[in-house]
């Protein structure tokens, strides 16, 4: 795929999928709020920290990426000097939170702004997510690609027309419920839209679901305001949290080895995959690959798993 056409599917996820996501958990975003999520989307201002990274010598460093991103800030909004920049974001709560401030603080609780991270010192997906954890849950999750009266339904990919396991379709629920099966972790919670809870309810019955929208369309919603949303999901995690303790619901965990296969949206996407080691072309728009392990479900067609 040329960088033109790669900018182009960027430029239509941010509009078709983040503003919408974004202004769903923050409000309506103005137009220099828009001009700077889609500047950090371009620039990846994460893959320019990589020299900052700590590689096991000493205390691991603080985060710089909200600091990185508080800069991109200056340049948008031309701020004429640090010192102003520090009072708009002291002052601006929607600018704090898009430079990745006014996280909760709780010793219990850790946070992985990105879904690929350092586990040690192997890069790998959901970092820190093993036998040890009870339960997956998963916020803001839509129901996968072509489903209808969904709002923004998606299958990790816009190139992913259709995903199946064993002969299973499933979205992005159902890949993300398989890779934490490796563990033996099951889903019990998944919170989203109508459609996307409906999804969840057939594959995983024994998980909970937390519906805080309803599609209006494939690009609009509605649903309770922010508030009440915030207070339905937390008495859903409650009562998630309670479940595990009584009786943990099994992990989805498909037979093994498993035959995975993704119907692409177009041949040309499927002549790219097709290349990759072990997989197979079935059919103008499909391949397919067999997998040793439930963390490989993704890893074959984008290197996204652990070692």
């Amino acid at each position: 795929m040329s960088q033109l056409a790669e900018l182009g599917n960027l430029w239509q996820s941010i509009q078709a999928w983040l503003f919408p996501m974004l202004e769903d958990e923050l409000g309506e975003l103005d137009e220099k709020h828009r001009e700077f999520v889609a500047v950090c989307e371009t620039c990846a201002p994460r893959a320019h920290l990589a020299a900052y990274r700590w590689v096991g010598n000493g205390c691991p460093p603080k985060d710089r990426l909200a600091l990185c991103k508080a800069f991109i800030a200056k340049a948008v909004w031309d701020f004429p000097t640090t010192s102003a920049l520090i009072d708009a974001a002291r002052h601006r709560p929607t600018l704090r939170r898009l430079c990745g401030w006014e996280m909760l603080a709780d010793p219990r609780i850790t946070y992985l702004d990105k879904s690929r991270g350092h586990d040690g010192r192997s890069l790998r997906w959901m970092p820190g997510l093993d036998a040890t954890v009870d339960g997956l849950m998963l916020m803001g999750h839509h129901a996968k690609a072509g489903t209808p009266g969904a709002f923004l339904p998606h299958t990790w990919t816009l190139e992913w027309s259709d995903f199946r396991i064993n002969g299973q379709s499933v979205g992005e629920i159902g890949i993300e419920a398989c890779f934490a099966g490796h563990w033996g972790v099951p889903l019990v919670l998944a919170q989203g839209d109508a459609a996307m809870c409906e999804e969840v309810r057939a594959q995983f019955p024994a998980a909970l679901t937390a519906c805080v929208k309803r599609a209006m369309a494939p690009d609009r919603c509605t649903g309770p305001d922010a508030q009440e949303a915030r207070r339905l999901t937390a008495a859903s995690v409650d009562e998630a949290v309670r479940m595990v303790r009584d009786t943990r619901p099994a992990p989805y965990k498909p037979a093994l080895p498993m035959r995975v296969a993704i119907r692409m949206d177009c041949e040309a996407a499927a002549d790219a995959a097709a290349q990759k080691p072990g997989v197979r072309r079935t059919d103008a728009c499909t391949v397919e690959c067999q997998v040793p392990r439930q963390c490989d479900v993704v890893k074959w067609i984008n290197g996204t798993g652990v070692a």
